[in-house]
């Protein structure tokens, strides 16, 4: 794609467009004259992001899942990396569980869960076909399960080493205050056994040593028999519960797995 245009629909990478930020660069709204919307990453301008560059072409490039954010193209020039993704119109994660002072937003438990089973899905998916990244990604995944259950900011709880985040971790599944680190617009609603479960998973998910942590695909079975013995699951996940998790496709062609 071209960068000129990417860089007219974003107003030249404009502040006022940034919709996101993570490890390897800035995330922006952009706009064709159509009216059309797309997201933006520019990768900050450091030669060692081009593994990861290759690796989200190859990945998300190719690969079609209704877990996976779709990936619509890309521009490489001399100074920018940028790659363009479909616009995610509800906004990220973060934001609604750290919403800005006088902001309304509260994302209640079921919708929680719901971007929990939903995120395991696609990493399950992804994980089938795939011999690196996968223990890395296991933790990730805890990370995300404990920050969606106790609302602490995750940078706050990676910025620490890993022995200090399971020392933590230790502590809070033995206290008798529990209840203390779970966020505070989750607790009495009903959904208080769901969430220790929930959260014994992600502490397996970060566990200090690679070896035993669960793969996602365990991860995800263990979420999905949650959900079902809660009676949180549709009829059209039952007929398709034993099927819903293929193998990427080796060849690139697209693979379509049901809505959850």
């Amino acid at each position: 794609m071209s960068c000129t245009d990417l860089k007219d629909a974003t107003n030249n990478f404009s502040e006022n467009n940034v919709i996101g930020q993570g490890k390897i660069g800035m995330l922006y709204k952009a706009a064709l004259p159509s009216g059309n919307l797309f997201a933006v990453k520019k990768l900050h301008n450091c030669r060692i992001l081009e593994e990861q560059f290759v690796l989200e072409l190859k990945t998300l490039g190719s690969l079609r899942h209704v877990n996976l954010l779709q990936l619509l193209g890309f521009s490489i020039t001399s100074k920018q990396w940028l790659l363009v993704y479909k616009y995610m119109p509800n906004g990220n994660l973060y934001d609604w569980l750290h919403p800005m002072e006088g902001q309304a937003k509260i994302m209640e438990w079921t919708v929680r869960f719901k971007v929990a089973i939903g995120l395991a899905r696609g990493l399950a998916w992804l994980h089938q076909d795939c011999s690196t990244f996968a223990k890395e990604d296991v933790y990730g995944f805890g990370v995300v399960l404990l920050e969606l259950i106790t609302g602490v900011d995750s940078s706050r709880m990676t910025s620490s080493s890993n022995s200090l985040l399971n020392e933590w971790i230790s502590h809070l599944l033995t206290s008798s205050k529990i209840y203390d680190a779970i966020d505070k617009y989750l607790v009495g609603q009903g959904f208080d056994d769901e969430i220790f479960q929930l959260l014994k998973v992600a502490c397996h998910c970060v566990d200090s040593i690679p070896d035993r942590r669960p793969t996602m695909h365990q991860v995800y079975k263990d979420i999905r028999a949650m959900r079902e013995r809660c009676g949180q699951i549709v009829d059209s996940e039952i007929l398709v519960q034993h099927h819903e998790i293929h193998p990427p496709s080796s060849k690139g062609k697209s693979v379509d797995i049901e809505m959850a």
